[in-house]
């Protein structure tokens, strides 16, 4: 099957296409200088307001940075938290088991459904009430453990179809070797399938960490106050003159942040591609997908 799927551009439609960048690239540039011209008349310039973005001797820096630090929490803890579960999911997922299969795909699917926000607020609202004694008392007053516990949830799920997708995405023959030397399924899966899988996924894996990192800023719904968006909110609430500044400043501390992780997952997954020569992977959805499984037991017993 050829890997190119439309055509070449011809001299005319490459023309084209480069009409259609400039054009575009004019009209952003436009919008931007309108938008400039706009805050500029609202004095939104004015050098008062920021005065102590520029003055790095004063407390703002060690204040919006140290938020850094709840941010880094909620996203490191999380994401430990649902790679380990992640990972049982996608091999509950990929089982020969039917009923754990489907249990397993049940719950991935009920999990990724619902928007994060929604998950967050269960973890803040219902999940303290049903735990019991100390336990559900300290996630209901500390709301950044709500954060991790909600991002948690969302996140196992989908990196269970990031963990699935990378092993299903190994050649046939490599369970079909470990077979042959007399592994049984748990130990190819352990010393042949996983080790390898796990290298393709790290790309996607930092990916997913990029976009969990995002999403820490939606403790600000339930007042987490120790992560980057919180502590522009006290900023906000103790400099009310200057919301916008403070909002800019925070927004580029996140873009810095998300755009280091994504350019590392990027940087990664070229190398993968040119080192080891492995390919995109393709998370698909479903039971059939076990047709297609890179460690089928059963085949491996026929051949012995």
């Amino acid at each position: 099957m050829s890997a190119t799927l439309v055509e070449e551009l011809g001299p005319r439609g490459r023309q084209r296409v480069r009409i259609a960048t400039i054009a575009s690239l004019i009209v952003f540039a436009l919008f931007v200088a309108w938008l400039i011209w706009r805050l500029a008349d609202q004095g939104q310039f004015e050098g008062r307001l920021w005065a102590q973005f520029v003055d790095f001797e004063s407390e703002w820096p060690q204040f919006l940075v140290g938020g850094l630090w709840g941010t880094f929490r909620a996203a490191v803890g999380a994401m430990v938290i649902a790679a380990v579960l992640g990972l049982v999911l996608a091999l509950g997922r990929l089982s020969r088991t039917k009923p754990v299969r489907l249990g397993c795909g049940f719950l991935i699917d009920v999990l990724r459904g619902p928007p994060v926000l929604l998950m967050i607020f269960i973890a803040y609202y219902a999940i303290p009430q049903l735990l019991p004694g100390d336990l559900g008392r300290t996630i209901g007053r500390e709301p950044l453990y709500a954060l991790v516990l909600g991002l948690s949830l969302y996140n196992m799920a989908v990196l269970a179809e990031i963990y699935r997708a990378g092993i299903l995405s190994l050649d046939r023959g490599q369970s079909e070797a470990a077979y042959s030397v007399g592994m049984t399924y748990w130990q190819a899966m352990g010393t042949v399938i996983l080790p390898q899988a796990l290298r393709r996924m790290v790309p996607a894996i930092l990916a997913q960490l990029a976009t969990l990192t995002k999403d820490t800023s939606l403790g600000y719904i339930i007042t987490v106050s120790d992560d980057l968006m919180g502590r522009g909110r006290s900023f906000v609430q103790g400099s009310p003159i200057n919301d916008l500044q403070t909002w800019f400043v925070v927004g580029l501390i996140y873009f810095a942040l998300i755009w280091s992780l994504t350019r590392l997952a990027r940087r990664l997954e070229t190398q993968q591609r040119t080192k080891l020569g492995a390919s995109q992977m393709q998370v698909a959805g479903g039971e059939a997908d076990l047709d297609g499984l890179a460690i089928d037991e059963d085949a491996a017993e026929a051949q012995a």
